[in-house]
């Protein structure tokens, strides 16, 4: 069923769980950076609901965002090699992109193709730069070269954040224009 309002309350709980899981501290405190890298898939995941209870759309998102914050759940009781550590971020890049691609298509629908374009690249910028931040990790590459990965992961993060929040500020409660019909 399509809505004929945009509301997009769920992008808050979103945007709040991204920085919760992207918050490097499992760099310093392991433990606490799993329990925070959880309650951050919990948050996007209870955020993605919200968006599709209101709004539409967003099932595979809410699935694939369920599937992170499984394993994220799992890495908090088990002690598991660290490069299975690493299959919730990567679950995340498929989340990335469906999730921005739903808010594309809003964007679209609310005729605001600039927007639209601004998600699909950002999420292709973030989803390349998080890839590589995996693929550094998981080859071992420590050290400086991974400081640089993270800071590149973490700049694109939060300017996708930045969008949906311009997104949420710009299109809350926007009423869509029905198509009209001719009889």
């Amino acid at each position: 069923m399509k809505k004929d309002q945009l509301r997009l309350k769920g992008t808050l709980p979103i945007i709040v769980g991204m920085c919760l899981m992207l918050a490097p501290l499992d760099l310093i405190w392991h433990e606490v950076g799993t329990l925070l890298d959880f309650f951050g898939f919990l948050l996007i995941t209870a955020g993605l609901y919200l968006l599709h209870r209101e709004t539409g759309g967003f099932t595979l998102s809410i699935m694939t965002a369920m599937v992170c914050t499984t394993a994220s759940f799992i890495m908090l009781w088990s002690e598991l090699d660290h490069l299975v550590a690493l299959l919730p971020k990567a679950a995340f890049c498929v989340l990335l992109y469906l999730m921005c691609t739903n808010y594309a298509k809003y964007a679209n629908e609310a005729s605001d193709h600039h927007m639209s374009h601004h998600f699909i690249t950002h999420m292709w910028i973030d989803i390349i730069a998080t890839s590589i931040e995996l693929t550094g990790h998981a080859m071992g590459i420590h050290g400086l070269p991974s400081f640089i990965f993270l800071a590149i992961d973490l700049y694109c993060e939060a300017m996708l954040m930045l969008h949906m929040w311009r997104f949420y500020k710009k299109y809350n409660g926007f009423h869509l224009d029905k198509p009209v019909y001719a009889e």
